[in-house]
C-alpha cells in the first residue's frame, strides 16, 4: 500500500464502473471515514459459530457491488438500534456476489452515507479465488 500519490473525491458511478471494468482496480467499502487503513481480522459463519476467516488484511474486492453495498449495509451502524435485522453477502457457487438486506435492516438504513476506496489491484493478493 506504499506510494499512494493522490486521493481524489470520485462522484460518478460511471467512472467507478469503468475503473471495475478496467481490471486495474479494487474496491473497498466503508460506512465511515478511513484516514489509515490497517490489516483487520475477517470472520466467517462456520456451522452456526463466528470464526476467524484466514490472517487480518485489508480486504478490497475487484466487484464494486460488494463494496457499495458494505459501505451503506454495515452491521456497525445496527449496534444501537433496536430491532432484528438481516443482512450479508455470500459468493454463490458460481463466484457471483449475492447480497441481502431484510426490510428492517434496509428501514434502518436507507439513509446512510459510506465511502468506496479505490486501489490499484497490483497492491493486493487474491485471498481465494473471487475474493
Amino acid at each position: 500500500m506504499e506510494g499512494i500519490k493522490s486521493i481524489e473525491m470520485i462522484t460518478s458511478i460511471s467512472k467507478l464502473r469503468a475503473m471495475e471494468e478496467s481490471g486495474n482496480y479494487v474496491f473497498h467499502g466503508s460506512p465511515d471515514f478511513i484516514d489509515k487503513f490497517t490489516p483487520q481480522q475477517a470472520t466467517t459463519m462456520v456451522s452456526g459459530e463466528e470464526v476467524n476467516d484466514g490472517r487480518p488484511a485489508i480486504f478490497a474486492s475487484a466487484e464494486l457491488d460488494v463494496p457499495i453495498f458494505r459501505s451503506i449495509f454495515h452491521e456497525s451502524k445496527l449496534k444501537n438500534k433496536a430491532g432484528d435485522f438481516t443482512i450479508g453477502f455470500t459468493l454463490e457457487s458460481d463466484g457471483e456476489p449475492y447480497l441481502h438486506a431484510g426490510k428492517n435492516a434496509v428501514d434502518a438504513l436507507k439513509h446512510n452515507i459510506g465511502s468506496v476506496y479505490v486501489f490499484r489491484r497490483d497492491s493486493f493478493t487474491e485471498h481465494r479465488p473471487g475474493e
